[in-house]
């Protein structure tokens, strides 16, 4: 059997794409390498030359050039790729298996755009697949908390003010003295902003902040402190932290994990703003920053890595926000940094109506009109890949959310 015949066994789309490629490139392959994850993911098929080492592993190589796939349809090394049945070879941003759960690892030399894109695909379903595993209740728990302690929030789109310059983004982990230099000489010149820990940083360093952010569920207690700055924060951040930030939260919309999220938040009074914040808290402030018309964004205080799949997309994440920014203004001129925003008082009785509803449900139907299906079970099914969600932990936090009221 020829060597396309038995890629169609195994892939008939990638196979009828390569045979419609016209054209062959030469690859190089790579020294190979090994790995103990049960996933393991490579950067371009430059990396054959490592399949024969990880026998029993899911192995996945992202891959777009059609011609360096035909390049290397001759080669033995294709021939065990063929032979082994857990490998695959994707050109598009898919999931050839279910990904929620497994242990990871990652090889690439110049990470490609497919690349980025696929593992900040995996990295999304990883976060949500952990974010399932308690079916969603501590972030719900967060979510109906806040929207119950607080009676009123500002909304990002609210604030008005001279945004369109640059942005100084301060990450929490510990500033040199000449980081700490300058962001003294850059306070009258950009928007600082601290991420997470970050705000806790500065103030030890006598510097206050123009904003702070606050989007942990589970914040370390030794890391934040109480002040009086205005905060930046979505719903799942823990309800006791925002109660410390006494300088007027300012709600960043939801980014969309869970539809049901959006429909609380609209049903307690806040409008339908989406906002995806990146993968850790300096990645949200940079998308804010972004949000807010930055000229320039630079950073201080961020970690250079974790050694964690995570940390080294948000690094990438961030390097590629900073350099499209380059061509800014660098911050030389004093900028006016008055600014308003405005109240939005939350409803409390339409909040708890909703939530009574949805508790007195009768039938899956009832469950799809008041949106728990979508926005609730059906992501829920995808991230943990299971077909039966029990709804009865969510139910016993709607009737937590609604003790010793009456709506």
């Amino acid at each position: 059997m020829q060597i396309v015949d038995r890629l169609t066994d195994k892939d008939p789309i990638l196979s009828f794409s390569v045979r419609l490629c016209q054209n062959k490139e030469k690859v190089d392959f790579l020294e190979p390498v090994c790995s103990d994850q049960e996933l393991v993911f490579f950067d371009g098929i430059e990396w054959l030359s490592s399949l024969p080492l990880l026998l029993g592993r899911e192995v996945i190589f992202v891959e777009n050039n059609l011609e360096k796939i035909k390049g290397v349809l001759d080669d033995p090394l294709f021939l065990a790729f063929l032979e082994h049945d857990k490998a695959h070879i994707i050109t598009t941003v898919r999931f050839p298996v279910f990904v929620g759960g497994k242990t990871f690892e990652v090889f690439t030399n110049n990470s490609s755009p497919l690349f980025r894109d696929f593992v900040e695909q995996v990295i999304r379903f990883e976060a949500l697949f952990r974010e399932g595993m308690d079916l969603g209740i501590s972030h719900f728990r967060n979510v109906l908390l806040s929207l119950k302690s607080f009676s009123s929030f500002y909304e990002i789109s609210s604030l008005k003010g001279n945004f369109k310059a640059p942005w100084l983004v301060v990450g929490g982990a510990p500033l040199t003295d000449e980081e700490v230099l300058f962001i003294q000489k850059s306070h009258k010149t950009h928007w600082l902003i601290g991420a997470g820990a970050g705000t806790k940083n500065l103030l030890e360093k006598g510097i206050r902040p123009d904003f702070a952010t606050l989007v942990d569920p589970f914040p370390q207690p030794e890391k934040y402190v109480e002040h009086a700055i205005p905060t930046f924060f979505q719903l799942r951040a823990q309800t006791e932290y925002l109660k410390m930030c006494k300088g007027g939260l300012i709600w960043a919309g939801q980014n969309d994990l869970y539809p049901l999220e959006c429909d609380l938040a609209q049903k307690a009074g806040l409008s339908d703003i989406l906002f995806d914040g990146g993968y850790d808290t300096a990645n949200f402030c940079a998308v804010l920053a972004q949000k807010m018309g930055a000229t320039r964004i630079e950073f201080k205080g961020v970690s250079k890595g974790r050694n964690t799949l995570n940390d080294l997309y948000s690094r990438l994440y961030l390097k590629r926000l900073e350099l499209k920014k380059q061509t800014g203004k660098k911050g030389k001129e004093t900028i006016d940094k008055q600014f308003s925003m405005t109240k939005t008082e939350l409803n409390h009785k339409r909040l708890f109506s909703y939530l009574n509803d949805i508790l007195e449900a009768k039938d899956p139907v009832d469950l799809i009109r008041l949106g728990v299906e979508e926005g609730y079970l059906r992501p829920l099914r995808i991230y943990l890949g299971k077909e039966s969600i029990s709804l009865e932990p969510l139910l016993e936090l709607l009737k937590k959310a609604l003790e010793g009221i009456t709506a």
